[in-house]
């Protein structure tokens, strides 16, 4: 979905066990790649597929062959960073053809 869609601002409940054990999360992460694939990105949110659930898909290298970078986070919480940063320009599949510079921490 597309900025300002609902989904990106709403709030976004946790994944249920269920949801793991019955495989349905694992169907829309699959889902997920896919659409990430096809928009040439290496990450993509739920909510930015109209889903307000805390699950998200990255690939680092965005190449649909390397399936073993693909990592998919359910309930994800950050934890710890590093307070040293990278500033790196980024764009979001939600706003097309908008790029801007992002500091992030170099890891997390």
């Amino acid at each position: 979905v597309n900025y300002p869609h609902p989904s990106l601002r709403g709030i976004n409940s946790d994944v249920t066990v269920e949801e793991i054990n019955d495989g349905s999360i694992m169907d829309i992460a699959k889902s997920m790649l896919e659409l990430m694939y096809e928009a040439e990105g290496i990450g993509l949110a739920a909510p930015q597929v109209g889903i307000n659930k805390r699950l998200m898909v990255y690939n680092e290298t965005g190449l649909p062959v390397a399936k073993d970078h693909e990592v998919i986070l359910i309930n994800p919480k950050i934890v710890k960073f590093s307070k040293k940063t990278e500033n790196e320009e980024e764009m979001c599949l939600s706003i097309p053809e908008y790029f801007c510079d992002i500091d992030r921490s170099i890891w997390i």
